[in-house]
């Protein structure tokens, strides 16, 4: 099996110069709009019944795959070459190691690879975005699907760079190997152009949760946080109360900074939209026709993040990542990991893939969703916008035996994965060995069940969305004014793109 290979074969003779407007932002920042729509208004408008939920996938019987023989033929994955939290390791196996996820990848892998007498190629870059936007433009079809951020997908997407993937024959994207969160949220004019499932590895490692010190949790006689969960009682107003005087000087020298103890400790720009989107407070909402408006419930958005605010702004409560000293590791991230192995966090809000760092720590932890708005309902559950997404070039519509294939093997990946990659990642790894209990694992199933993928933060139109976080990260008390502002240039940006999808006109 070939898992990586050299991308220097590929490599295009002369870089491209040609530069493609699109309704999203330029590097410079500011806004344009499509001179050409290209995918956008040029793939075809075939729609899917995507009326995902969030709970199980539909009951009807999915079609079964036909049989193939692509005798040895390259099925080339593009991905990312990072070594960082952000990495893709969706097919980076080479061989069996002992490690669960590295293993069921491998063995995944192969038998793809034996059904259809295919060769599944991972090719590695720095830099997949740019390598698939100059394939694309120069009409050569080296990809034949990529796993690219979220951001960067975003603005392939709206460049006309991606396939729709409702077109894709073979692909049954009301399966269950499909998150189906994912199928309602990215689809975009009844478009969609992104997705993940089964197979996606990164997406849940960028999942938005809620860590706590089981120890200080005994300690400061709280309640039994599990039961709360379960029954639907972990709101925004009980978290606040049992963040209440843990904090504490350990030092004694007056200062309250990484040497101390905190009830709540989290990433302040991040978690105020976490926290927003928990509370069932959007930014961005979409309309009766599948397209992006910003959402008129503002005095909801407000009383939201005045909620968030008050969490991170009271009495040294709450201590923000992004303020701490290094102190000697590799980040901040690192810094802050370390505080909670050392007991001085009580509940800790970040991504899922800490799980399996906290893991070497010698304390107990759990892991719960993020607190609700209200008793009786579950929050949503915020899927970073550095995770990674399942997108097709545009170039794989040049042909119908290319596309068939695509569409039969990304498939195929998707239906195996579910009794490989999910059970490794998801029942063996997180429930079993990173979290260290049974209800930590039934709280895994809550979060997983509520994800939620914003369309505004991936698209970033107008800049609305790092708006709030960055009124959040400095805990500005009045942000009417500059929300207000921002909203302007927002609709700018959304009415361009809307334009486009719809073939309109501004």
């Amino acid at each position: 099996m070939k898992a990586t290979r050299s991308i220097a074969w590929i490599l295009l003779a002369v870089m491209l110069t040609l530069s493609v407007l699109s309704c999203g932002k330029t590097e410079d920042g500011e806004v344009t709009t499509a001179a050409t729509s290209t995918a956008v208004t040029t793939t075809a408008e075939a729609t899917s019944d995507t009326s995902a939920t969030e709970t199980a996938a539909p009951e009807a019987v999915a079609p079964a795959l036909p049989d193939a023989d692509y005798k040895k033929e390259d099925f080339i994955i593009l991905v990312n070459a990072n070594t960082n939290d952000y990495r893709s390791v969706e097919f980076a196996a080479t061989e069996i190691t002992g490690s669960v996820v590295n293993d069921a990848v491998y063995t995944r892998n192969v038998a793809i690879e034996d059904r259809y007498n295919v060769e599944l190629v991972e090719l590695v870059t720095k830099s997949e975005a740019k390598a698939l936007e100059t394939s694309v433009l120069a009409s050569v079809h080296t990809y034949d699907f990529a796993l690219l951020r979220l951001m960067d997908a975003g603005g392939l997407a709206l460049k006309g760079l991606l396939m729709d993937l409702n077109t894709v024959p073979n692909l049954y994207l009301e399966g269950a190997w499909w998150d189906q969160n994912a199928v309602s949220d990215l689809s975009l004019a009844n478009r969609l152009y992104m997705v993940t499932g089964d197979m996606n590895i990164n997406d849940k490692d960028m999942t938005w949760c809620m860590f706590f010190d089981k120890g200080l949790a005994e300690e400061h006689g709280l309640p039994d946080l599990y039961a709360l969960a379960s029954n639907k009682e972990w709101t925004f107003e009980k978290f606040g109360t049992l963040c209440q005087n843990v904090s504490a000087d350990l030092n004694g020298d007056g200062v309250y900074d990484d040497n101390d103890r905190y009830g709540h400790v989290t990433v302040y720009a991040r978690s105020t939209i976490a926290y927003m989107y928990s509370m069932d407070a959007m930014i961005f909402v979409k309309d009766e026709n599948d397209l992006p408006v910003l959402t008129e419930q503002n005095d909801k958005l407000f009383d939201a993040y005045e909620v968030a605010r008050s969490l991170f702004f009271t009495d040294n409560v709450c201590h923000d990542i992004e303020t701490m000293p290094t102190n000697g590791y590799a980040n901040r991230w690192r810094r802050s990991e370390a505080m909670f192995g050392n007991k001085q966090i009580l509940f800790y809000a970040e991504a899922m893939q800490n799980a399996e760092r906290f893991r070497n720590f010698s304390n107990d932890f759990g892991i719960l969703p993020i607190p609700s708005a209200e008793e009786g309902v579950y929050g949503k559950h915020m899927v970073w916008r550095e995770s990674y997404v399942t997108v097709a070039p545009l170039t794989l519509g040049g042909s119908a035996e290319l596309t068939d294939r695509a569409g039969l093997l990304l498939e195929a990946i998707q239906r195996e994965s579910t009794d490989t990659i999910l059970p490794a990642y998801y029942e063996t790894a997180l429930k079993s060995k990173f979290s260290r209990d049974d209800s930590s694992s039934d709280m895994i199933d809550i979060i997983f069940a509520n994800r939620y993928y914003d369309i505004g933060a991936y698209y970033d139109w107008g800049d609305m969305t790092d708006a709030w976080m960055s009124q959040g990260k400095a805990g500005n008390e009045s942000v009417a004014s500059a929300i207000k502002a921002q909203r302007k240039v927002t609709e700018r940006a959304l009415k361009e793109c809307v334009a486009a999808l719809t073939g309109g006109t501004t």
